[in-house]
């Protein structure tokens, strides 16, 4: 099942380097950030055996400046992926995207733009996958988001419960959200039962 969520230089920075699980971990210290700064990741796909088909990135941590009129201040964007991937920002932590490699097999491109602003504390931890072609945990084509479970919560990104009067909308959000279908009584499930969230706090956005 599909959902579609629409919405209208590295500076001062260490990296964790690759790990034998594809986990990859950087901090941004925020005090040296004195001018606009660029931070790039290149995932590799070319060249790859079994060949990949996907990427799966798990933000474990998430943090830049939020937007200004859900308008970009810091962004983080996916080049070289055929997947709709908006630019996002601000709080991401628990979301994930899985990204389409092309049959090309261009390499994956992940990029931070950050503003000037030092005040803002920038972290990031992001687990990346790669997901052979073929594999049985294969998100469907073109699902940014794939949810594989019965039951859980669905978020857009940089929503979280907190009070104030700023808006956390991001502009420019268009994407698939996806749903595995599930077998309830060894039944195939053909609907999709939806509630909104409780929502505690003022000025949230969902």
């Amino acid at each position: 099942m599909l959902a579609r969520q629409h919405h209208g230089g590295h500076h001062g920075g260490h990296h964790g380097g690759h790990r034998p699980d594809n986990h990859i971990a950087c901090t941004l210290n925020q005090a040296s950030v004195s001018a606009s700064s660029t931070w790039g990741l290149t995932i590799k796909t070319i060249g790859e055996e079994p060949k990949i088909c996907q990427i799966r990135l798990d933000f474990i941590s998430f943090t830049n400046a939020q937007p200004i009129g859900g308008t970009c201040v810091d962004t983080f964007q996916v080049h070289g992926s055929t997947s709709m991937a908006p630019t996002i920002r601000g709080d991401n932590a628990g979301q994930h995207m899985y990204l389409d490699v092309s049959s090309n097999s261009d390499d994956i491109k992940l990029k931070f733009n950050f503003g000037t602003d030092t005040s803002v504390a920038r972290s990031w931890n992001i687990r990346i996958i790669k997901i052979p072609c073929g594999a049985s945990y294969l998100a469907p084509p073109d699902c940014l988001k794939y949810f594989t479970s019965a039951t859980g919560q669905v978020n857009s990104f940089n929503r979280m419960e907190i009070a104030g009067t700023a808006t956390r909308q991001l502009n420019n959000q268009n994407y698939n959200i996806c749903f595995r279908t599930e077998l309830v009584s060894s039944q195939k499930v053909t609907q999709l039962c939806v509630s909104v969230c409780a929502v505690t706090t003022s000025h949230t956005s969902h």
